[in-house]
């Protein structure tokens, strides 16, 4: 929560980043997403805070900015070390870290 905190009082508030691609919010409601992500994905708090914060912002500096922010709160960077693996099977879809499971096809939408 504190991080939350911490980064709305630096991008809404103070305005120190985060000029493009916003007006920016972060609230409550990015914490409730956070835990959603660590609750129903096979995600660790870092991939899931870069899912929801970092990948906001558009510009490098800016996610340098969060990211700075996060290591003095968690001790750990969430910027990506490399970019994110793909993999698709039947029963899933994984992107970087995180991993979903497919929902069962319902049928095809062209054929009524």
């Amino acid at each position: 929560i504190n991080f939350n905190k911490d980064v709305h009082r630096e991008v809404a508030e103070l305005r120190e980043y985060g000029s493009e691609g916003g007006p920016w919010e972060f609230n409550l409601r990015d914490v409730f997403r956070w835990s959603e992500l660590l609750e129903t994905c096979s995600s660790n708090e870092v991939t899931a805070a870069r899912d929801l914060y970092y990948q906001r912002f558009r510009v490098q500096r800016d996610r340098d900015r969060v990211d700075e922010t996060f290591q003095k709160h968690f001790g750990a960077s969430m910027s990506p070390k490399t970019p994110p693996m793909f993999n698709i099977t039947k029963t899933s879809v994984q992107i970087g870290e995180v991993t979903l499971k497919r929902l069962e096809s319902i049928g095809s939408p062209c054929h009524g």
